[in-house]
């Protein structure tokens, strides 16, 4: 617990370090998640946080990185799963925790697990593009109008000033026939 607590407190203060590119921010972020995820993973096993810290690389991913962040984390860790599952296999002395769960279950849990995050990870990632891709629309638009507004008083403007000349016009010549007239 203590030491999640540490990561997720390295990863949260590296989210607001300005003096790192966003794109790098994220990068790294996302690599805590993933190695904390790991290591959680051979050295507890399945049971505790370590699917946690793996199905928010993997969610994280997906919003940071859009479809292709998504795609390339559930590779990443559909990889570390069956790697991990085939070396407790061959080597249980080696990834004690994994090893102390039965093949079919590790690969339910492992099934289940790619398929959730899978499904959230490229479902969050689709929809975080769509938000994006209005925003953008609608910036397009605010721009757009303010400029539409600019033109508008400007054309009011140079009215007005027409509208004045023609007043002022008329007025001279009103004065020239009553000039006439007389």
């Amino acid at each position: 617990v203590v030491l999640d607590t540490i990561f997720y407190f390295f990863a949260v203060s590296v989210a607001f370090f300005r003096k790192i590119d966003l794109k790098l921010r994220f990068a790294a972020i996302l690599l805590i998640f993933l190695l904390v995820g790991m290591a959680l993973t051979l050295y507890t096993g399945t049971n505790g946080t370590s699917l946690i810290w793996l199905f928010s690389f993997s969610i994280l991913a997906g919003i940071f990185f859009n479809i292709k962040g998504a795609i390339f984390s559930i590779c990443t860790n559909f990889l570390f799963l069956l790697t991990i599952g085939l070396l407790s296999r061959i080597s249980p002395e080696n990834i004690q925790p994994i090893s102390n769960i039965s093949s079919s279950a590790f690969t339910t849990i492992s099934i289940n697990f790619l398929s959730l995050s899978t499904m959230i990870s490229i479902s969050l990632s689709v929809l975080t593009n769509g938000l994006a891709n209005i925003y953008e629309r609608e910036k397009a638009i605010s721009a757009a109008l303010i400029e539409e507004q600019k033109e508008l008083i400007s054309a009011k403007n140079a009215l007005k000033n027409e509208i004045t000349t023609r007043k002022n016009i008329e007025a001279e010549l009103e004065k020239e026939r009553n000039s006439l007239a007389e």
